[in-house]
């Protein structure tokens, strides 16, 4: 019955634009071509955020503009201005905003940078948080299946990260950020000619909280205690003809989170019995991208493109020690050509893959060496009109999995000069690290139980699944203004899945289920201009996600039913400067019911109730190179009551945080200023 009701309140949504579209102009032929003409317009008016139309895929684009809206610390708090990623508040207390794709964990999208899936083999969980967002030129959201290029890992989609390249970005940057109760961050970011070839750059970043929080007065830190240093170089090489061009990118940063008790609870406890934690994260990675065009055939292209990483991330939490090291070699080397002419292109090429696991669980080991060689094939068709297809399809041979194919294909029709169709099936396979995708068990005394069936990781069945996608866009005009309407419907369909059951109070048990857990998720969206510099969004997200429990097909736990998510955004211009002096942004996100699993506090579970977040950020531009923000977070202060069961007695069976579903940090502000020369 809630379904139909959601049903009935789309349908009346969508009738109530119609209803609004009899009001803006006649659908003539002088119309059509005012239309036609206004497509041009928007496609060179830059949005911040805007979906590529003129690819068979469905991607969002987020700029660096985009990212000035917010905190935006780093990538996984950049994504609070649109409604297509999902944020979660799971790994609140150990320091970790974990984002989600149709209500499914980060773990099964593939998250790159340049083109090179770098963010992988289950550190999603950790790694957009760190990637400070001023390092960012540009984000691309790959919704569905992503191409054949990166691999076979994806089974929701697609992340790109591209980073502000040295040839393009400014000689001098200054960002100075001071956050709710300590937490500073400092920016500063250099570039260089160097030559008429050669260009480099220089990013650092800086960031500590070292005030002990205890809003909640349950004994424990809300926020851990944190330093980070990082550290990122690139040198950027294009010669005089363009034939041939070179990106090299080093970084490495370090880590140190503090999280735990700030006392005991009761009074009389001994210090031994404080309930304590750390977790230190070091990591070093290299990219190099060589790129070759063949000037007496334009449209051929060679790239080279080679990625290298060692993680190490050594935590302990209350007595369990966790470990977890990985090194990865990476390699993909492609062609790009064309057949006959533009309108045929294709691409071919070979990844070689190669990740060593040192890992370990309170002196238990898991290590493990995988390696994989694949390759891969790509055609695209684009009959520059209203139709075009993309298609391509992989073959891997892997030490663990075999050999299997993966295929993947996006199509785009053109219905008429306002309304565009896309369409997308792909399939995904990976194998996961459990604990590492689970960090948020680690603050609770449950017991781990692994049902295995074989010798693979963790005697588990890796993890497959189909996704199949359909994206509807209409534009039209609205009391003469641009409007946009989008509708998404995006199906994943699990044939093997990894499931981490916390539905038996004190235990979490990791198994394979079979064939019958699903993701349905739909999205529509509503974006419009009503005054000049003003824009609105609207969007409603349904997630349907079901998993097949021991215990049987069931919501998936902490995860929103639903969604809504209004944006405004309002740039105050000096008509005398022709220049934004003021930029005003605000977010709302009303986050639906959520399934919360038996517990010490419910043992038959419970529902938890909906909640509004509340996002304002204020920001002063003085002239073309400095200015001041000033931003809210979680303005109507909602709060998380009880977020750790059991809390007096940290030791005992019975203590969980792992059931976090909202904040459990109250309304939070910040300030900060950014200075650059261009």
């Amino acid at each position: 019955t809630d379904m139909l009701v959601k049903i009935k309140y789309f349908l009346l949504f969508c009738l109530f634009i119609n209803f609004l579209k009899l009001f803006s102009q006649d659908d003539n032929s002088d119309t059509m071509m005012m239309n036609d003409l206004m497509e041009v317009v928007i496609l060179k008016k830059k949005k911040s955020i805007s979906q590529l139309y003129n690819i068979s895929s469905n991607v969002i684009n987020v700029d660096k503009e985009e990212l000035l809206k917010s905190a935006c610390c780093n990538i996984s708090e950049s994504f609070e201005t649109n409604p297509h990623i999902e944020t979660n508040f799971t790994n609140s207390i150990i320091g970790i905003k974990q984002i989600s794709l149709f209500g499914l964990k980060s773990p099964y999208i593939l998250i790159s940078e340049e083109d090179l899936p770098s963010i992988r083999a289950g550190t999603q969980v950790i790694g957009l948080n760190y990637i400070p967002g001023t390092w960012v030129e540009s984000i691309q959201i790959n919704k569905g299946t992503s191409n054949v290029e990166n691999g076979y890992e994806s089974l929701t989609g697609e992340i790109n990260v591209k980073l502000k390249k040295p040839k393009d970005d400014d000689p001098f940057f200054l960002n100075i950020f001071r956050g709710y109760k300590g937490r500073n961050e400092l920016n500063i970011q250099f570039s260089e000619k160097l030559s008429n070839k050669l260009y480099s750059s220089l990013f650092v970043h800086g960031s500590n909280r070292q005030k002990k929080v205890d809003k909640n007065l349950d004994s424990f830190l809300d926020k851990p205690t944190s330093s980070q240093f990082n550290i990122l170089n690139r040198w950027q090489f294009e010669s005089n003809d363009n034939s041939f061009s070179a990106m090299l990118t080093l970084n490495g940063f370090k880590d140190r989170k503090k999280i735990g008790q700030i006392s005991p609870k009761n009074i009389g406890k001994s210090e031994e019995k404080i309930w304590n934690g750390s977790i230190n994260t070091n990591q070093l990675k290299s990219n190099f991208i060589l790129n070759y065009n063949f000037l007496d055939r334009p449209y051929n292209n060679l790239t080279f493109q080679l990625f290298n990483s060692f993680l190490d991330y050594n935590s302990f939490y209350g007595f369990r020690k966790y470990d977890f090291k990985l090194n990865t070699n990476y390699l993909k080397i492609y062609f790009k050509s064309i057949i006959q002419n533009t309108m045929n292109k294709i691409k071919v090429g070979i990844n070689l893959v190669e990740d060593d696991f040192d890992e370990s669980l309170t002196k238990k080991k898991y290590d493990r060496s995988e390696k994989s060689i694949g390759g891969f094939f790509e055609y695209n068709y684009d009959n520059l009109d209203d139709f075009s297809f993309n298609g391509g399809i992989r073959i891997d041979n892997h030490n663990k999995l075999n050999t299997f194919i993966t295929p993947k294909f996006n199509l785009k029709y053109k219905i008429n000069s306002k309304s565009i169709l896309k369409l997308s099936y792909g399939r995904g396979k990976r194998l996961s690290s459990i604990f590492l995708e689970n960090l948020n068990f680690f603050v609770s005394n449950r017991k781990i139980k692994i049902l295995r069936k074989n010798n693979l990781s963790y005697g588990l069945k890796p993890e497959l699944a189909d996704n199949f996608g359909i994206n509807f866009n209409y534009n039209f005009r609205l009391y003469k203004k641009n409007a946009f309407l989008t509708f998404d419907f995006y199906r994943t369909q699990f044939k093997n899945q990894i499931i981490a059951d916390y539905e038996i109070p004190n235990e979490i048990s990791f198994y394979n289920s079979d064939g019958k857990s699903f993701s349905n998720s739909y999205l529509i969206e509503f974006v419009y201009d009503p005054i000049k510099n003003l824009e609105l969004t609207l969007a409603y997200k349904y997630n349907d996600v079901k998993f097949n429990y021991l215990s049987g097909l069931k919501r998936k736990a902490l995860n929103p039913e639903d969604r809504i998510f209004i944006n405004l955004n309002y740039n105050y211009k000096d008509l005398n400067i022709d220049r934004d002096i003021w930029r005003f942004n605000f977010s709302l996100h009303a986050i639906g019911k959520q399934r919360i699993p038996e517990n010490l506090n419910s043992l038959n579970g419970f529902e938890s109730k909906k909640y509004m977040l509340l996002n304002f950020q204020l920001t002063k531009i003085f002239n073309k190179n400095f200015e001041l923000y000033l931003g809210f977070e979680n303005l109507a202060n909602y709060l998380q009551k009880n977020p750790i069961i059991d809390s007096n007695n940290p030791f005992g069976s019975n203590f969980d945080s792992s059931l976090i579903y909202a904040p459990i940090v109250g309304a939070m502000n910040y300030f900060g200023l950014r200075y650059n020369l261009n």
